[in-house]
């Protein structure tokens, strides 16, 4: 479910995802996590900066600005995202 969820997210459509598609996909997945539904709107940016760049900081060693989806999904940081949402 999450890998077709974030080929939605990807312009390019081969299977990588650059950095801004990684932070619409967090903004856009914060209302499903309930340990975030309570935190207010103004502070989304700042929460989506952070989450983005430790996506960016542990699956882009290249620093090519991007991250296949495949390692996304398999990722233990997308895993401890995903648990926010199995939280509540």
């Amino acid at each position: 479910k999450t890998r077709i969820t974030l080929q939605f997210y990807d312009a390019g459509g081969r299977g990588l995802l650059r950095e801004q598609d990684i932070e619409n996909y967090i903004y856009n997945l914060i209302p499903d996590l309930p340990p975030l539904q309570t935190m207010h709107e103004n502070f989304y940016p700042f929460y989506v900066f952070t989450a983005t760049r430790r996506f960016m900081f542990f699956l882009d060693g290249k620093r090519a600005g991007r991250v296949s989806i495949k390692k996304l999904v398999r990722s233990r940081v997308m895993e401890e995202l995903l648990e926010l949402g199995m939280a509540g």
